[in-house]
């Protein structure tokens, strides 16, 4: 089986179709490799996050999106906080330079999981909003699909998700 490192996690191409159907890709094409099969499904989440940016945020800011992964999504409890995620947007809101705090990032990712949870981690996403002191709020949104991302003997499934933040005023 074809695996490639992705930020720490072994990822495998079981399971990948259901991502490239859901996000409207149609078939692999054959001799797709781990890591293009990834940046492709990446790319895809990418797009719908951005194309479906609501109108009543502010603009979203194309050099402020990322994409990552977090696995296993079996430890990642709905209303909790994965740390691989909290580390991820730490540091996309310092890159950002985004103001931020520990509970921002928790409520973030508390709402994250929840959200994949209550869709059955079907392919998808969501928008939400924070506020922080004063009158800022950030604005964010998520895109996301389940994939099986660790390798054989203990096939775990994880989340390839896109994330994006913008800074504004209530």
């Amino acid at each position: 089986m074809s695996t490639v490192q992705t930020t720490n996690i072994n990822v495998n191409i079981i399971n990948f179709q259901e991502a490239y159907t859901s996000l409207g890709m149609g078939t692999i094409p054959a001799g797709t490799s781990v890591a293009n099969g990834v940046a492709a499904i990446e790319k895809a989440l990418i797009a719908n996050l951005m194309s479906k940016w609501p109108a009543s945020y502010p603009a979203s800011e194309p050099n402020q999106v990322d994409d990552g992964i977090m696995e296993p999504w079996s430890s990642n409890v709905a209303g909790t906080a994965p740390v691989c995620l909290v580390n991820q947007i730490t540091t996309d809101f310092n890159s950002w330079q985004l103001p931020y705090n520990s509970d921002l990032l928790m409520q973030m990712g508390n709402e994250i999981t929840t959200e994949i949870a209550a869709n059955g981690g079907q392919t998808g996403y969501f928008y939400g909003q924070t506020s922080l002191a004063g009158s800022e709020k950030i604005y964010w949104g998520v895109a996301y699909a389940t994939a099986v991302v660790i390798g054989p003997p203990s096939n775990a499934t994880g989340v390839i998700y896109a994330f994006s933040a913008v800074l504004g005023l209530n």
